[in-house]
């Protein structure tokens, strides 16, 4: 029966993608995931029954729901199929989406990639795609387009999150994950601080030795701010010199 899963998932000229999981969660146009490029799976279980008969491009698992048994479902399709794995994550999940990325099995990464949502279905297929590069029997150049595709598409979804001063996350970002991790917090009864500040007389110093040092101040700031946080709380610049700390349950205690 390995032998031939592991014929099946050689299939490198596949294009088509699974969704595994609760797809309206992490998609914002799920109508746009129908058609011959996807299929959908509803839990982990018909995942890997699909997989072992059935060759998939990328299969791409929406955590949330499926936080019991996800890493040993991610093994399991590790052990069915040589398929790119992606994690679909929200905002909150993304500690313990960047866990699994980095955890293996046998030597190999349990996922090989995660993305933040929610998404839109075409850039998201777009992405992951080019990300994969040239088929067996495509033509070379391919790989470079596709690397510069992919590269594109990752420096704008840092600029969708990231303050471009500080790098830390901006305004936009603190906004989206306070209304996600407030709503999981009730959920499951966590607890959510919002800490809220700004840097005294920070005009003067402007004033008196130029931006160019205000700008030195707010990223020096910046990196303070992260050392003084655990690895999972968020750090946000939300305009000027003022700035946000969300601190929150560790997903990884409980």
């Amino acid at each position: 029966m390995s032998a031939a899963v592991k014929h099946i998932s050689h299939n490198r000229d596949n294009r088509k993608i699974l969704l595994v999981g609760d797809v309206g969660r992490a998609f914002s146009d799920v109508n746009a995931l129908t058609g011959a490029r996807s299929e959908i799976c509803a839990d982990m279980g018909q995942a890997i029954d699909t997989t072992a008969d059935n060759s998939f491009a990328v299969i791409a698992v929406v955590m949330s729901g499926i936080s019991a048994g996800l890493s040993s479902g991610l093994k399991a399709l590790r052990d069915n199929c040589d398929s790119k794995i992606v994690l679909l994550a929200q905002m909150y999940e993304e500690p313990i989406a960047i866990q699994l990325v980095g955890s293996t099995n046998n030597g190999t990464n349990l996922a090989d990639d995660y993305f933040i949502c929610p998404l839109g279905a075409d850039g998201f297929y777009e992405s992951v795609m080019a990300d994969r590069g040239p088929s067996v029997a495509g033509p070379a150049p391919s790989a470079t387009v596709d690397t510069t595709t992919e590269t594109r598409i990752r420096h704008l979804e840092r600029l969708a999150t990231e303050d471009d001063l500080t790098s830390l996350k901006n305004r936009r970002y603190i906004w989206e994950f306070s209304r996600q991790i407030i709503e999981y917090a009730r959920k499951e009864n966590g607890r959510v601080t919002l800490l809220v500040f700004d840097i005294d007389d920070f005009k003067r110093y402007n004033d008196v030795y130029g931006h160019c040092t205000g700008d030195e101040i707010l990223k020096q700031a910046a990196v303070l701010m992260r050392r003084c946080c655990r690895s999972h709380d968020v750090v946000g610049r939300i305009g000027g010199d003022e700035f946000a700390v969300i601190f929150w349950d560790d997903p990884q205690r409980k």
